[in-house]
């Protein structure tokens, strides 16, 4: 009766004739576009995702035709003239762990997890780090735990601002971690890190998942949106 759909930006004429094919059947399809709008999160990307992109924009249209709802975070109540169903976006209490406790003294442990795009914006806070270290014995000892994988030349651009400026004790890359190691990492963290840069991407609505598990896990967090 009902088909739904989280859209990755990847209209395309063989996504096409399968949605038109499954309208003749008097399917409903709705369609979750998660962030909106989002040409901009394509900005300064490899050319591989710039042809993504131009792709999208070619067919989208196109493809929207089928769509019966769009389901967004944001505030829109129309997208490419499809009418929207607007949402929050939610996670599973019972999978996730809450922390046993928070102290911290003369240390500090801050945790970013996220599939790293140009909007996390950790390079800000790595800035950040830089100028605080430039200090002669600093009060606390502060420590960045990046947990994730996401845009290669994004990732090796935070690792060369890191190396350059000594901080590769302070400002550790863990890659994608699951399970108990994650839970472990949480665990050793005093401040969650949530996107930094959203302004980048020029998105003014949008409600993270990542926030929201930081809170279900009782760890305050900053951010940027």
């Amino acid at each position: 009766e009902l088909i739904y759909i989280r859209y990755v930006h990847n209209a395309n004429p063989f996504l096409i004739n399968f949605l038109k094919s499954v309208k003749r059947l008097r399917i409903k399809i709705v369609m979750e576009i998660p962030t909106f709008p989002y040409d901009h999160e394509y900005k300064g990307l490899p050319l591989s995702f710039q042809i993504n992109l131009l792709f999208d924009k070619c067919f989208r249209l196109r493809l929207i035709k089928y769509i019966d709802r769009i389901v967004t975070f944001s505030d829109h109540k129309q997208i490419w003239g499809c009418p929207t169903i607007q949402i929050s976006n939610g996670i599973n209490f019972s999978q996730i762990k809450l922390k046993k406790e928070n102290l911290y003294s003369t240390q500090l442990n801050l945790i970013g997890v996220a599939s790293i795009r140009r909007w996390h914006g950790y390079d800000r806070l790595i800035n950040g780090l830089i100028d605080y270290y430039k200090q002669a014995n600093p009060p606390v000892l502060i420590y960045f735990h990046i947990i994730g994988e996401g845009i290669c030349e994004i990732i090796n651009d935070l690792k060369k601002l890191t190396n350059a400026n000594g901080l590769d004790k302070y400002i550790i890359f863990y890659g994608p971690k699951y399970g108990n190691e994650l839970d472990d990492l949480f665990e050793l963290a005093n401040i969650g890190v949530g996107s930094l840069a959203r302004h980048r991407s020029s998105i003014t609505n949008i409600k993270t998942l990542k926030n929201r598990e930081y809170a279900a896990r009782g760890l305050p967090f900053i951010y940027s949106e």
